[in-house]
């Protein structure tokens, strides 16, 4: 063992004498072979890095695919806000789309169509933009055979500020915020604050509050044309590309004929 290790010293004592030397007598000739070989290090690495990259790239993505879980994104909602069921799109267009029927006992007042871009769309023209902007884009349906990804969004400049809920109950005062957050409901044709949609945003906060049928309230704002605001219990807006229309619900009260005011 001490021939073994007394022989490595040696070696290694003769390979740094070696280099050492060399460097010394011809300098230049060294630094050109340096060069040369780190050069060649580089682009040895940047292929086998690419060549690794373009052969497992399509089982990476066959891999996702296959653990890919798609979201329930399509929610069937109540008139007192709660969510009834929800299901992928898939399972959505096996369904309703291709049966053309609703499952027995399924009562909705309204569906919520959660959209949100998948990697693969985010390639489109445009697309990444959106998705940059927005977590998702909230898109509202009173009919399940009218539920589409085929959607509008409206201009920038339409935009709610300081959106508030008033109401009394048992002879209290309540006055509940609201914030649209990282989503989307700038979606033309969206209908925003009936009685339902206020029900399901309630949920969404942990809120008590139920608006029921006989509970008068207000929803107030401030709009993109820095106008104040203020809906009755029986009105509700309609989003348009570039401003938003006030409804009058007819459900809400049968001797009011439905009007509507533009802004």
């Amino acid at each position: 063992m001490l021939y073994l290790f007394l022989g490595a010293v040696a070696a290694a004592a003769t390979v740094t004498a070696a280099v050492y030397i060399t460097k010394r007598k011809y300098p230049e000739q060294v630094k050109q072979f340096q060069i040369k070989a780190a050069w060649f290090s580089l682009k040895t690495y940047c292929f086998l890095e690419q060549t690794a990259i373009r052969l497992t790239k399509p089982i990476c993505l066959l891999f996702r695919k296959v653990i890919a879980i798609e979201p329930k994104c399509i929610v069937f909602i109540n008139a007192e806000g709660n969510e009834i069921v929800r299901h992928t799109e898939t399972e959505f267009k096996q369904l309703f789309l291709k049966n053309n029927r609703l499952q027995k006992g399924l009562d909705y007042t309204f569906i919520l169509y959660e959209f949100a871009l998948n990697e693969e769309e985010e390639d489109g023209d445009g697309i990444q933009e959106l998705k940059n902007k927005y977590a998702r884009h909230m898109l509202l349906f009173d009919d399940h055979l009218k539920v589409s990804n085929n959607f509008k969004i409206s201009s920038d400049k339409v935009k709610l500020l300081g959106i508030q809920l008033k109401f009394r109950l048992l002879g209290e005062k309540y006055n509940i915020k609201f914030n649209f957050g990282d989503d989307n409901y700038y979606i033309v044709g969206n209908k925003l604050f009936t009685r339902p949609y206020l029900n399901w945003l309630l949920k969404r906060t942990n809120s008590f509050i139920n608006l029921s049928e006989d509970m008068h309230y207000s929803i107030s704002f401030i709009d993109h044309k820095m106008q104040c605001i203020e809906l009755t219990n029986t009105q509700y807006i309609v989003i348009e590309e570039e401003g938003y229309i006030i409804m009058q619900s007819e459900d809400e009260d049968d001797n009011d004929q439905e009007e509507s005011t533009s802004f």
